[in-house]
């Protein structure tokens, strides 16, 4: 049986194989084996210890020594090993050089190609990169000193155009912005009326291709809504943000006249075959930024007054019975994915957010949410601040 000291003597003595202009068929060879090795907890560690085989990685990718291929299997290899989010920048670790700022530059250069083959792979590397708020700082300090390079707008914009790369979906974007929105400078970015950024972002709430884009952008707006002084500016007809958050939480019910008038246009008469949102984790979500846009008194009676209620209520009754029939039988399909504590966790929050919509308004000086926390009926139990992040991707 190989010891970890065997298997990390061993990778110490393939560094030259990966720093050096080694025939190709070897260097490749090396490298598909590393990327194996990332495969498993055990490996994957000996490789994150070993900081000269990460800066010969690094210097792959940086200096463009080897073939297309190879430079995927180096980017890969990093994108397993930091998938776990315990990147730290003291100069001890093995991964502080990649926060340097030639390194970030051309990681960056390499997701903004809109021809690069690279671009998935080296946008998965930052996001993963971004996790901790610390090194989300380190990125943000980047692209504050090269707005002519990266700037928030730009990685907006290339994320809202899914065509922008043929070769690569870029649908990792999201989750380098929702990271980066731990940042509060990053959040006051996505704010600005003049940019009008967020507007673009709404209609990824329902992209039906990808989950992981749907996730990072309430991800997005779950995290930039701690900010209480833009709650009336994105309820207002400039952005339309609660018929936007509605929609995927919405089936096909159909409700009484007086329920439906009150509802947003988008919502009224909706067809049967309506479907929601199925991902827990998106509708959970979902129901936290709106829970948040009740921080205020003038916002929390206009949810109320758009017949919030009525959509949060036939939702309730939904997982309601998803938790009961899983309970039957444990293998039924149900509409909202996930196990059954999931479930438990949708249920907790539409029921939390349908109390502050039907209780009586707090006493007067304690209306806003934000300042009293504890006022009732707020209970921002399990709501944490605005450090939601994307967990670490990997291949």
């Amino acid at each position: 049986m190989t010891t970890n000291s065997e298997i990390e003597q061993a990778l110490t003595d393939i560094i030259p194989l990966v720093r050096g202009s080694t025939s190709v068929g070897s260097k490749d060879y090396v490298l598909e084996y590393l990327l194996g090795m990332t495969a498993t907890e055990e490996g994957a560690g000996a490789i994150k210890r070993n900081k000269d085989l990460i800066e010969a990685l690094k210097e792959n990718i940086m200096e463009k020594t080897a073939s297309e291929r190879m430079l995927v299997h180096c980017l890969q290899i990093l994108v397993n090993c930091t998938a776990t989010g315990s990147i730290t920048l003291e100069s001890s670790s093995p991964f502080a050089s990649l926060f340097h700022q030639p390194t970030l530059k051309a990681l960056f250069t390499l997701v903004l190609d809109n021809k690069s083959p690279l671009a998935d792979p080296a946008l998965m590397l930052l996001a993963n990169m971004s996790q901790e708020e610390e090194n989300a700082r380190e990125i943000q300090e980047f692209i504050g000193l090269n707005q002519e390079m990266v700037n928030v707008k730009l990685l907006v914009d290339t994320f809202c155009n899914d065509k922008y790369n043929s070769l690569c979906q870029l649908h990792h974007m999201g989750s380098l912005l929702a990271n980066l929105t731990q940042l509060v400078k990053i959040r006051k970015e996505l704010l600005s009326r003049e940019d009008n950024l967020i507007p673009k972002l709404l209609p990824f709430i329902r992209y039906e291709s990808s989950v992981d884009r749907r996730a990072s952008t309430t991800r997005i707006l779950r995290n930039c809504v701690f900010d209480s002084s833009c709650h009336e500016w994105l309820l207002s007809d400039d952005v339309d943000l609660l018929p936007n958050l509605l929609l995927p939480l919405a089936g096909g019910e159909e409700f009484k006249e007086e329920e439906m008038d009150k509802l947003p246009l988008d919502l009224q008469y909706l067809p049967p075959d309506k479907k929601r949102e199925s991902d827990c984790e998106v509708v959970s979500l979902l129901l936290e930024t709106i829970f948040m846009l009740c921080g205020t008194k003038k916002c929390r009676l206009q949810l109320k007054e758009c017949g919030t209620y009525f959509i949060i209520r036939e939702l309730l009754y939904i997982v309601n019975d998803d938790i009961e029939k899983a309970e039957v039988s444990p293998d039924r399909a149900r509409l909202i994915s996930g196990d059954v504590s999931h479930s438990q966790l949708v249920y907790d929050k539409c029921d939390m957010l349908i109390t502050t919509l039907l209780n009586d308004e707090p006493e007067e000086g304690k209306e806003n949410f934000f300042e009293y926390p504890d006022a009732p009926p707020a209970d921002k139990k399990g709501i944490a601040e605005p450090s939601v992040v994307i967990p670490g991707v990997n291949f």
